[in-house]
C-alpha cells in the first residue's frame, strides 16, 4: 500500500513516525530507504559522552553521504546536575597530578591535550562544519536572548533561566500577558537565584523585594498595580517562584482551570488571598508540593481553599510530615463528584538526628491521623472519607503505581529490585531476557495482582521515580498482564509501545511531586 504513495505523500506520512518506526522503514527497501534517511538525517546532534566532558565532542562515526542531507546541526549535552564542572573555563586541561615526564609524554602522542577545554570543543566544533555545504544548514542561533518581538504567545515555559535572562523572560511575559494561556516557570533553586540578584536589592528591604520579586516583574518598571495582569490565564505552573498574596489578584481564577506550585516561597498567603477572591475558582487540576516544614495554620490555609470551590478532576498533594490528614480528607471528600485523580504524600526531612543516615527528603507511609479520628477510622473503615469518593480508579483500577523516590534510592535499597552488582540473588527472582532481578517479595505482590486471586481490572503494575519524564529508567519498572505467561505478567521495556502509552495516558499522576528539583546538586 505504501508503495502507491506519491513521494510526497510518503514523506509527509514518515515525518509523523517515531524514529524506530522510520528506520525499520527505511530498511524494507531502496524506495523507502531514499524517503526515510532523507527524514533521519534532517537534523543531526553531536553529543560529548557527559555533561562534565563538553570539550570531548567525538569527531567520527557519521558517514559523509548522510552528513550531506542535514539542514540542522545542534551541539548538545545532558543536563542533569547543577555543577559548575560544566563550564569549560572551570576545567584544568593538565592532570595536577602527573609528572612532568607523563605530561611531555602525553602532550607528544596528541597534540590537542596541549590545547585548554575551550580551544578543544572550538577546534572540534569548526571540524564539524567544515564538513557541511555552504548554505546547507537553514539557520543560526546566538545565546543572546530577545523576546521583544514576541507579542502573539499564548503559551510559554522557561525551566531553568539563568539570571541574567530574568529580564528578557518579564518583557515576554508583559508583552503576551492580555492573551497569554499557559505560564510555566521553574527557578530550580530560588535561594540562588536570589543570590545572584541580590546585589541589586541590598538593604533593610531585602527579603520583601525577594518575595515580590516575581510581581514587581509581572507588574514592570512602571510598578503600576493593574486589576488582571493575566486575564485569560488557563494554566499556571510555578517552580520555586516566589509568590505573595497581591499575586492572587492579579490571576483570573475565572480561566485558570491548572495551577501548580512546587516549593513556591509565599505558597500560603497566596492560596489564603485566592480563597477569598470575590470570583467563581473554575480550577480543576491542583498541585501543591512544599518541602518546608509549616505551622498548623498553613493546613487549614490549603484546607481553606479546597473548601472555597468545587470541581477538582486532579488533585496532588505532598507537605512536609508529619500533618494531620483527616482535615485534608474530609475537604477532599467535597469534590468527590468530579475528582478523578489523587496523589497524596508526606516526606520527612533531613534533620541533624538523621543526617548520618539520610540526605534530603524521603516519603513517609503515616498519614498521622491522631485521636478519635483515627480510633473510628481503625474501627470502621467505612468512615474515612476516602471511602466514599468516585475515583477514577475506584472498581476499574488500570493502574498500580508504587512510588519509591530517587532520593530515597540513593540512601535505601530498592523495593523491587536487587542490584546488578550485587553477586547474590537469595530472595529474588530473575526476569527472562532483561538482566534485571525481582526481589521475592515485589514478585509475589505482582503475581498476586496478576493472579487469579488478584485485581481483575489491572493491567500494569508501575514501580518507581517517574518526575521529569521518568529520566532514570534503569531503576523503574512497568509490569504488563501477560496471560501466555506462567507468572500472569511481563517486563515492558522503556522503547515499547505499552510503556509509552501509559506514561503519556498517566503523566499527570505519575510526575505529580517530584521529590527532587529539575536540575540535580552535584
Amino acid at each position: 500500500m505504501l508503495d502507491r504513495l506519491p513521494p510526497e505523500v510518503l514523506e509527509l506520512v514518515v515525518r509523523h513516525l517515531r524514529k524506530v518506526d522510520a528506520i525499520a522503514l527505511s530498511e524494507v527497501s531502496r524506495h523507502h530507504h531514499a524517503i526515510a534517511t532523507k527524514w533521519l538525517w534532517e537534523s543531526v546532534t553531536i553529543k560529548p559522552p557527559s555533561e562534565d566532558d563538553l570539550d570531548k565532542l567525538p569527531l567520527a562515526g557519521l558517514p559523509q553521504s548522510c552528513l550531506r542531507l542535514a539542514k540542522q546541526l545542534h551541539f548538545y549535552a545532558d543536563v542533569l546536575y547543577a555543577t559548575a564542572r560544566r563550564c569549560l573555563h572551570n576545567k584544568q586541561y593538565a592532570d595536577p597530578l602527573a609528572s612532568d615526564e607523563e605530561l611531555k609524554a602525553k602532550s607528544e602522542d596528541d597534540r590537542s591535550y596541549r590545547q585548554t577545554p575551550f580551544d578543544q570543543i572550538t577546534h572540534k566544533a569548526l571540524s564539524w562544519l567544515s564538513r557541511l555545504e555552504d548554505d546547507q544548514l537553514q539557520h543560526f542561533r546566538r545565546c543572546s536572548i530577545d523576546l521583544s518581538s514576541f507579542r502573539q504567545l499564548r503559551s510559554l515555559t522557561w525551566k531553568a533561566p539563568n539570571p541574567i535572562h530574568l529580564d528578557a523572560l518579564f518583557v515576554a511575559i508583559r508583552a503576551n500577558s492580555v492573551h497569554l494561556q499557559t505560564l510555566e516557570l521553574d527557578f530550580v533553586n530560588w535561594e540562588d537565584t536570589w543570590d545572584f540578584l541580590a546585589s541589586d536589592n541590598a538593604g533593610d528591604h531585602e527579603d520583601a523585594a525577594a518575595q515580590n520579586f516575581l510581581v514587581q516583574g509581572l507588574l514592570g518598571p512602571d510598578r503600576r498595580l493593574t486589576p488582571l495582569v493575566l486575564p485569560d490565564i488557563r494554566t499556571l505552573v510555578l517552580s520555586q517562584v516566589p509568590v505573595t498574596a497581591s499575586m492572587a489578584k492579579m490571576i483570573s481564577f475565572e480561566s485558570l482551570v491548572s495551577l501548580t506550585l512546587r516549593n513556591c516561597p509565599g505558597w500560603d498567603t497566596f492560596l489564603a488571598r485566592a480563597a477569598r477572591l470575590k470570583c467563581r475558582i473554575q480550577l480543576t487540576t491542583f498541585e501543591l508540593h512544599s518541602e518546608t516544614v509549616s505551622p498548623l495554620w498553613t493546613q487549614n490555609t490549603l484546607v481553606e481553599f479546597l473548601g472555597a470551590f468545587r470541581g477538582l478532576e486532579e488533585l496532588f498533594v505532598s507537605q512536609a510530615g508529619p500533618v494531620d490528614s483527616l482535615a485534608l480528607w474530609d475537604c477532599i471528600a467535597c469534590h468527590q463528584s468530579t475528582l478523578k485523580r489523587l496523589v497524596q504524600q508526606q516526606s520527612a526531612i533531613n534533620t541533624e538526628m538523621m543526617a548520618p543516615y539520610f540526605e534530603g527528603a524521603h516519603i513517609i507511609w503515616d498519614p498521622a491521623i491522631f485521636g478519635r479520628g483515627a480510633r473510628d477510622m481503625r474501627d470502621d473503615p467505612c468512615q474515612s472519607p476516602f471511602a466514599q469518593l468516585d475515583l477514577e480508579y475506584k472498581n476499574t483500577l488500570k493502574v498500580l503505581h508504587i512510588r519509591q523516590s530517587t532520593s530515597d534510592l540513593r540512601s535505601y535499597p530498592s523495593w523491587a529490585l536487587v542490584p546488578s552488582r550485587s553477586g547474590s540473588r537469595a530472595g529474588s527472582s530473575f526476569l527472562s531476557g532483561s538482566g534485571r532481578v525481582l526481589r521475592t517479595h515485589f514478585r509475589q505482590f505482582a503475581e498476586w495482582v496478576f493472579g487469579p486471586e488478584g485485581i481483575a481490572s489491572v493491567w500494569v503494575v508501575i514501580f518507581g521515580d517517574f518526575s521529569y519524564g521518568g529520566r532514570k529508567p534503569q531503576d523503574n519498572l512497568l509490569l504488563c498482564r501477560d496471560t501466555a505467561g506462567g507468572t500472569g505478567f511481563r517486563l515492558l521495556h522503556v522503547e515499547d509501545k505499552e510503556w509509552i502509552e501509559v506514561q503519556d495516558a498517566y503523566r499527570s499522576a505519575l510526575e505529580a511531586c517530584p521529590s527532587e528539583q529539575l536540575l540535580e546538586q552535584k
